[in-house]
């Protein structure tokens, strides 16, 4: 089964998902400790 994503901020071309919009790239990082996890979002700003 194939899952398709649509909306102003993506589009389907091909077999690959581009971004479209302000934010091209968006980071995560899961930390996973003994007794808790967290899950870390970030985007780069314009300022760097």
């Amino acid at each position: 089964m194939r899952e398709e994503t649509s909306g102003p901020e993506r589009r389907n071309n091909g077999n690959a998902l581009h971004a479209i919009g302000r934010w091209a790239h968006t980071y995560g990082a899961l930390d996973l400790g003994t007794n808790n996890c967290r899950l870390l979002i970030a985007r780069p700003t314009r300022r760097g």
